[in-house]
């Protein structure tokens, strides 16, 4: 896989989750994803109802990622990343770490996992 593919697809990650594009995001996501947000695991249409949920708590969120790196190997790759959510009824952003395991899936990468660590 090569670093710019693997770049786009989170650009593409953080640019759904601010459009609060839940189903999108889902897209982005392998049949049988996981998703561990600070050691609590979901699968795929888990995954899609939490990201529902926190849009339906959130006005306007804009979703960033600082601080990327990204290594590549045959058929897949690991980015890893610092996170931060603004949002209207946030006091000051809630961040954390995310990393990311993509794997490429007919002929697209695809996240099949998903491992965030909140601050």
């Amino acid at each position: 896989l090569r670093r710019t593919d693997v770049r786009r697809l989170l650009d593409t990650y953080a640019e759904l989750y601010t459009a609060e594009d839940a189903a999108g995001l889902g897209d982005l996501l392998t049949a049988d994803a996981v998703r561990r947000n600070d050691g609590e695991e979901q699968r795929r249409n888990e995954a899609i109802v939490e990201y529902q949920d926190q849009f339906g708590e959130l006005t306007n969120p804009v979703y960033t990622l600082s601080d990327i790196s990204i290594e590549t190997a045959e058929g897949e790759a690991t980015a890893e990343a610092r996170y931060s959510i603004t949002a209207a009824e946030l006091a000051s952003p809630s961040t954390g770490s995310i990393t990311f395991h993509v794997v490429e899936e007919g002929g697209r990468l695809l996240i099949d996992e998903l491992d965030i660590a909140t601050d």
